[in-house]
């Protein structure tokens, strides 16, 4: 693969123009590649115009794909590269998926009725330590105000954020959204609670999964050719 001493690298140049060969784009091989999506949560100062002091404003929200082991920059790993291509982990992940569902289902059910039936109290500990009015609390704060509010224990608490899109991984929960979603569905969807305009195709998740689906169909194809051109006389 354009490697030189079997280190078991190959520069950027080889690696593209090797893409290139297949008629992948260096843009699918990101997305193919092992990594998970972050999200980063920015309270932002604003100057109040009363008092001419800042203040808390906006939440700047961002997502980003980020890869184990980066293939657009430098020298790229290629074996654990292709061989997470060609293998995946979409059916093991699937599985986990619905393991965790089923064992988690009657609790998350129980915890459902408990926030549904004690609403306005829970609201009322949220707001009062979203200080700033800006709609996010940080996740301790948010384990406080669960227990409180609702009389669950601290396991419960992990569960729903555990069951929040990313699992709260900014270390800030908008759990204004997070209410009206959780009261719908304690499941939440990805759509339903993460900004839209971070969504580019309306779901990263589909978008990963055609940047996948076009690599591994170029390299099928690419040796398949190879194949045929070794092995004229054979046919499929």
């Amino acid at each position: 693969m354009g490697t030189t001493h079997h280190s078991g690298y190959v520069s950027q140049h080889h690696f593209r123009r090797i893409l290139g060969n297949f008629g992948v784009s260096i843009q699918a091989a990101i997305f193919a590649s092992p990594g998970g999506w972050t999200e980063t949560r920015e309270v932002t100062k604003v100057v109040d115009v009363r008092t001419g002091e800042k203040r808390a404003g906006p939440v700047k929200e961002t997502l980003a794909w980020i890869q184990h082991r980066p293939c657009q920059t430098g020298p790229v790993e290629y074996e654990p590269f292709v061989r997470s291509v060609m293998q995946g982990d979409a059916e093991s992940a699937k599985a986990k998926a619905c393991t965790d569902t089923a064992r988690d289902a009657a609790q998350l059910y129980s915890l459902w009725k408990l926030v549904t039936e004690n609403k306005r109290s829970l609201l009322y500990e949220l707001n009062q330590r979203d200080t700033g009015a800006v709609g996010h609390v940080s996740v301790g704060d948010f384990h406080a105000a669960l227990q409180l509010g609702t009389g669950c224990s601290s396991s419960d608490a992990k569960l729903v954020v555990a069951n929040i899109p990313l699992a709260a991984g900014s270390g800030w929960i908008d759990y204004r959204r997070w209410l009206v979603e959780f009261c719908k569905d304690p499941r939440i969807d990805w759509q339903a609670y993460l900004s839209v305009d971070l969504l580019a195709t309306g779901t990263h998740q589909i978008e990963s999964q055609q940047s996948e689906a076009e690599l591994r169909a170029g390299m099928m194809h690419r040796l398949h050719e190879e194949h045929h051109q070794q092995h004229p006389g054979h046919y499929y």
